[in-house]
């Protein structure tokens, strides 16, 4: 048993007008396997609660943060696709989800904004319609046309190649990564002039590869990039029919070299913690490009060895040990959840997470806020974890998005020394503020709460004891 800050139940009302600001946190890393146990919610049975809980701890972050969610790089559509790709989990920030208006007030914007901006939306940079793409499919709504604004984003995009290319190797990537979420295909595939195509696309970024393998805007390979371009070839990695659909002119052995080439340097890349690091620190964006690139490939991101036959290699993961801001981890996706600042939502099972756990490395006050961008990547990337584990269809394979979710409902319950019983349910992770008639609690292990505390509803049924 654990002491709990009774008051803190009450503490929740800071609001939604200060949703959008940084909140602040400790400047150290946050331990997955020891910090659990001084949350202010606990734990059945005090277990170490797995990514589940830091899954619905996001969410309810965002939907304490994000109030408007509207078309931008933060508080829109990663937010929006987060929510919804996290869906199918049924955690209890489904239940807030369907409460809210998020989604209907998000699709009311970007139709507004789309007016506003006469159905162009950048003439330079094609992820902004990319990104717009994936909050669209996520929503299992049609981007071919955007509602009623007569934008057709697929039409749009097949129009230029010279366009997708204009930011490098990040327009391709994240043109193919949109339209293979709902399986879209260009109209006019000749890529005559200069029409786009797949294929185009496939070729631009596999010639793209850096020396040694990986791929990186500039110099040598990184893994924010390495990443990327890897969530972008999966979909025809050990899929021939489907490459030689897209018409690239590169023979398909070299697409699987590359893409094992990119695996093996990614391995070559990780920090001894398990993390990742770019431009000078291990930070979450970064690590989680990493376990979304590797779930998209049907990899299992905490495994240690990953065998790539075509270049007969075989790429180490995770398996060193190393402290990091004085916590110890050893794979990707406990190294992930060191980014967790605990006690920066709104209730106790609500938390985003920061960009790095010390210093100043990326601004937005970095090491002591949480950071909207490292909290919508470590979000995607938990539910991509989270979906591997599950044997779920990948994140950006949207094809099974649905237009609603319910969330799941397991019952508590109370069990009185005269042998009368009642019970309440819950969502998983949800915050449960135990019965008062009775001063403690005892699980059928004998661990014990106070009925001032608050726990963390598993994803099981339970039986409480009156002590």
């Amino acid at each position: 048993m654990k002491k709990n800050s009774f008051l803190m139940k009450a503490a929740l009302a800071l609001g939604v007008a200060l949703g959008a600001m940084p909140v602040a946190a400790s400047a150290q890393a946050y331990d997955p396997k020891e910090d659990y146990k001084n949350l202010d919610i606990q734990f059945y049975n005090d277990e170490q609660p797995d990514e589940g809980f830091y899954i619905n701890a996001a969410a309810n972050y965002v939907l304490d943060t994000v109030t408007n969610p509207t078309v931008g790089s933060t508080s829109g559509e990663w937010s929006v696709m987060d929510l919804a790709r996290g869906g199918y989990t049924g955690f209890d920030y489904v239940n807030r989800l369907n409460a809210s208006d998020f989604n209907a007030r998000y699709l009311a914007n970007l139709e507004n904004y789309i007016g506003t901006k006469n159905g162009v939306l950048s003439t330079t940079k094609s992820t902004e319609y990319s990104r717009v793409m994936l909050a669209l499919s996520a929503l299992n709504k049609e981007a071919n046309p955007v509602g009623n604004t007569g934008l057709a984003m697929v039409d749009h995009l097949n129009k230029s190649f010279n366009f997708s290319k204009k930011q490098g190797i990040n327009g391709p990537i994240w043109e193919l990564i949109a339209l293979n979420t709902k399986k879209y295909e260009f109209s006019d595939t000749t890529g005559l002039g200069d029409l786009n195509t797949k294929g185009k696309m496939l070729d631009h970024i596999l010639n793209a590869e850096v020396s040694g393998g990986g791929w990186s805007l500039f110099g040598a390979a990184d893994p924010d990039i390495t990443g990327m371009a890897l969530q972008a070839l999966a979909p025809y990695y050990n899929h021939l029919s489907a490459y030689e659909a897209t018409g690239a002119e590169k023979p398909y052995k070299e697409l699987v070299e590359k893409v094992e080439r990119g695996i093996f340097k990614l391995s070559k890349l990780q920090a001894d913690n398990g993390g990742y690091n770019a431009w000078g620190n291990v930070n979450a964006e970064s690590t989680a490009q990493v376990i979304v690139a590797l779930t998209e490939l049907g990899k299992n991101p905490k495994a240690q060895h990953i065998n790539l036959p075509t270049i007969n290699e075989t790429a180490l993961f995770n398996n060193q040990t190393a402290t990091q801001d004085g916590v110890t981890t050893g794979n990707m996706v406990d190294a992930l959840l060191t980014f967790y600042a605990a006690g920066s939502g709104q209730a106790v099972n609500s938390g985003g997470f920061r960009h790095v756990t010390t210093g100043n490395d990326g601004g937005g006050g970095a090491g002591t806020t949480v950071n909207a961008m490292a909290t919508d990547q470590v979000l995607y990337a938990l539910i991509a974890y989270d979906r591997h584990k599950h044997n779920a269809s990948t994140l950006y394979d949207m094809t099974d998005a649905q237009n609603h979710y319910d969330a799941k409902s397991y019952t508590v319950t109370y069990v009185f020394k005269n042998n009368t019983t009642t019970s309440v349910n819950y969502a998983p992770y949800a915050a449960v503020d135990l019965l008062d008639r009775a001063a403690t609690w005892a699980t059928d292990k004998g661990v014990t709460y106070t009925s001032t505390e608050t726990l963390a509803m598993p994803e099981q049924n339970i039986t409480l004891y009156e002590q």
